[in-house]
């Protein structure tokens, strides 16, 4: 077995057990709400809001700004598509549609 993918698996696999609850609370915040204020260039509408809600649980408003109010999210969707290569664009689409899916799945789970 290689051990490189054996901790890759495990990692990610850690990481869907920490985010999903987290995630499951910011799908079911996002109803009723506009999608977006700003339309990205890199990821699609929903994506782009799902981004914009999970930098805003990373870094929320306290005394100082959220991490939206920092365009954080902008900055992101602006690094994707102008700075990364085409096989991690590529990752990176595909590791944020399983995301929302995944996430979208498990709230439909809980009602």
């Amino acid at each position: 077995m290689d051990r490189r993918k054996a901790l890759k698996n495990m990692g990610l696999a850690m990481g869907y057990t920490v985010a999903t609850p987290t995630l499951i609370s910011i799908m079911q915040s996002c109803k009723g709400e506009p999608v977006v204020t700003w339309t990205p260039e890199f990821l699609t509408s929903s994506e782009g809001a799902v981004l914009t809600k999970v930098v805003d649980v990373i870094l929320p408003k306290t005394d100082t700004p959220s991490a939206s109010e920092l365009q954080v999210d902008i900055f992101i969707d602006k690094f994707a598509k102008d700075v990364l290569e085409k096989d991690q664009q590529d990752f990176l689409r595909m590791a944020m549609g399983k995301f929302t899916d995944k996430a979208l799945q498990d709230s439909e789970n809980q009602k």
